[in-house]
């Protein structure tokens, strides 16, 4: 009986071994013969071109190799490292099927910052429908089964077995251990200072900004598909991405994010400033800033220890986004002397804070960043009530499926109508 989890497919890139299980990498490779990523992809093959025929591309979180397999016909080698056991044998026999397949050195191994460690792989059906873009590592422990371990391995430390003379091209996709693999390639990118291509969506994106610009002097980064960054030390981006600043707060928003809050800020009507949602204050620094040159007063609202409720429709935990409580809080306050900081939940702080319940009045401009259904949706509601004429409110996670609901559903109720930023932010005006 024929294994409908392994396929052979003719692709753009050339004829590969998918499974059409795993959605939605091999779904898309086997019903429409290339990569959903296939933008990003085409963007890396147009690099390796650049770096020319003799260049040598490091790949990181490989999967089944579409990367790889394009990056190949334009490279002169190209080390596909990959933990999960089944996609490097999917990416073995695709190496087989094209004649310039012996580019590709496939690795089973986990890319780290070191050490003698071994990851465990969770253990998918691949029979039935799976995803293999998402797969995490865990701690290998004495219980984790022989089929499901994986050796930790370095950058650094395949550059030297392999005796590699250059580095051009270093792709890392790891599901959060980006920034350990970034580790354990510090000596090559400091000796090769290769074109890097860096996904940053489950990792704190300051610290890689703060790792790529000043650990590394890359001079930019421009910001691909909303999840990766592209640094090219050969070119500075006309609008790079520079919205860390040495002593800034760390903030998550993208710069044109922030820039769209900045000019919303500015043109409100007069009256007070409020962020409900301030984590660790990029973006409150931002709107103090605005709100000293216009002398207006700013109130900043969190828990500063996450998120305290999650619903069924919410995609982060309870006590996601901590930012360190009190201790976090101070760091604002002396960053941002004259704004006044409420910690705890909103709006129930207002309650037991008879000040901030009293002065938080003739709001023009507020930004909701809070993620969860139910805060905000009980946010919106006060924040509506105490919002002056032309006043604003920006609401930053439209994009997660409880804010949207939270959004949608209580601007229905009230009668609100919804405006849309090129981002993809919420934006709700008062008559």
């Amino acid at each position: 009986m024929a294994d409908s989890s392994r396929i052979t497919v003719d692709t753009v890139y050339g004829q590969m071994v998918v499974n059409p299980n795993d959605h939605p990498r091999g779904k898309s490779l086997a019903e429409t013969g290339q990569a959903y990523d296939h933008e990003d992809i085409a963007l890396l093959v147009d690099l390796v071109k650049k770096r020319g025929p003799e260049s040598v591309v490091i790949d990181v979180g490989a999967n089944c190799g579409s990367y790889a397999l394009a990056m190949a016909r334009h490279a002169a080698q190209v080390i596909a490292i990959e933990p999960q056991r089944e996609l490097v044998q999917q990416l073995r026999d695709t190496i087989e099927l094209n004649p310039f397949g012996h580019r590709i050195f496939a690795m089973h191994a986990a890319a780290g910052r070191g050490g003698d460690r071994f990851w465990e792989v969770p253990a998918l059906d691949y029979t039935a429908r799976h995803e293999t873009d998402i797969v995490r590592l865990a701690a290998a422990t004495d219980e984790t089964p022989r089929a499901r371990l994986v050796p930790e391995t370095t950058v650094d430390h395949v550059v030297g077995i392999l005796q590699l003379a250059r580095v051009d091209i270093l792709k890392i996709d790891a599901e959060g251990m980006d920034l350990d693999v970034l580790a354990g390639a510090r000596e090559t990118i400091l000796r090769f200072k290769p074109i890097l291509f860096v996904e940053w969506r489950h990792t704190d994106r300051f610290a890689m900004q703060r790792v790529l610009f000043e650990d590394f002097g890359y001079p930019s980064a421009q910001v691909i598909g909303g999840n990766d960054f592209l640094c090219d030390p050969d070119v500075v981006t006309p609008d790079p991405l520079h919205s860390y600043v040495p002593g800034d707060l760390p903030t998550l928003l993208m710069p044109e994010a922030l820039a769209t809050m900045e000019d919303l800020a500015r043109s409100a009507p007069q009256g007070c400033f409020v962020e409900v949602g301030v984590y660790q204050g990029g973006s409150a620094q931002r709107l103090y800033r605005i709100a000293e040159a216009q002398e207006r007063t700013l109130w900043l609202f969190d828990s500063f220890v996450g998120h305290v409720e999650a619903s069924a429709v919410d995609w982060h935990p309870v006590g996601a986004f901590n930012a360190g409580g009190g201790p976090a809080a101070r760091v604002v306050q002396e960053t941002l002397p004259n704004a006044y900081i409420v910690m705890g939940r909103f709006p129930d702080v207002l309650a037991v804070k008879p000040v901030a319940f009293e002065c938080l009045r003739d709001i023009a401009f507020a930004h909701l960043d809070v993620d969860q259904y139910e805060s905000t949706r009980r946010a919106i509601r006060v924040l509506w009530s105490r919002l002056i004429s032309g006043g604003i409110i920006l609401i930053d996670d439209y994009d997660l499926d409880g804010c949207k609901l939270a959004v949608t559903t209580t601007c229905y109720e009230m009668g609100i109508g919804i405006e849309m930023t090129k981002e993809g932010k919420a934006v709700l005006r008062k008559p």
